[in-house]
């Protein structure tokens, strides 16, 4: 999809006084929806060919540091719904800026988001082990859409067994359920879940005991 985001001076609502106020335009898919900065400009102090304050405002660092906060929230919601893979409208955008929509993925959304950030961030290697957890709860999960409210203690019961069921090993098992709780103490911390939903506290991650491979002096001697 294909996002754009552009700051200008609201020529359909001129005040008395002769200003215009300053709004930045998102843009999906050649539909527009507008962001007020509740900052009124005169034409003469708004420099149309750069999009930007003229730097003889008395106000222009703050106006640019408002402007550009409110820019950087509205292209960090576009990347999320990006990393998501999931299918947006500017109102998704406009309406998760202004709290009028909470932002609230899927557990299989969130960890897909999660995964970019730690491939971008070069941390391969941790993205990879997260990739494998979110594709077994997937696999698990269907079509279904799991919302982190869902994944109680009696779900991740099933969702163990399902794996004893198609032969994964106990330490196997431990190891996906280590990157879900991970994902949803993350989810807790930014506020996408209350603490109350958490379902890890009544369900213990079990592991057993490997045989050590290695091979005693006597065994050597023996060979």
């Amino acid at each position: 999809m294909v996002v754009t985001f552009k700051a200008l001076l609201n020529d359909r609502r001129q005040k008395t006084d002769g200003t215009y106020p300053l709004i930045i335009r998102v843009i999906v898919d050649r539909k527009k929806k507008e962001i007020p900065l509740n900052v009124f400009l005169l034409e003469k102090e708004w420099d149309k060919t750069n999009s930007r304050v003229k730097p003889t405002h008395p106000n222009a660092k703050l106006i640019t540091q408002k402007f550009t906060q409110t820019l950087s929230k509205l292209q960090e919601i576009a990347l999320k719904y990006e990393a998501m893979d999931k299918v947006y409208s500017v109102e998704d955008i406009v309406n998760t800026y202004l709290n009028k929509k909470d932002y609230k993925p899927t557990v299989i959304e969130y960890g897909k988001a999660i995964i970019e950030e730690m491939k971008l961030a070069g941390r391969v290697g941790n993205a990879r082990v997260y990739k494998d957890a979110v594709f077994k709860l997937q696999k698990y999960t269907g079509t279904k859409r799991l919302f982190f409210e869902n994944v109680d203690t009696a779900y991740l019961i099933k969702f163990s067994n399902s794996m004893l069921a198609e032969g994964v090993t106990m330490n196997g098992i431990a190891n996906y359920m280590s990157q879900i709780r991970a994902l949803y103490n993350r989810a807790i911390k930014e506020g996408l879940v209350e603490l109350k939903y958490y379902p890890f506290t009544n369900f213990r991650i079990k592991r057993e005991a490997t045989i050590s491979r290695a091979l005693t002096a006597n065994e050597m001697k023996a060979i």
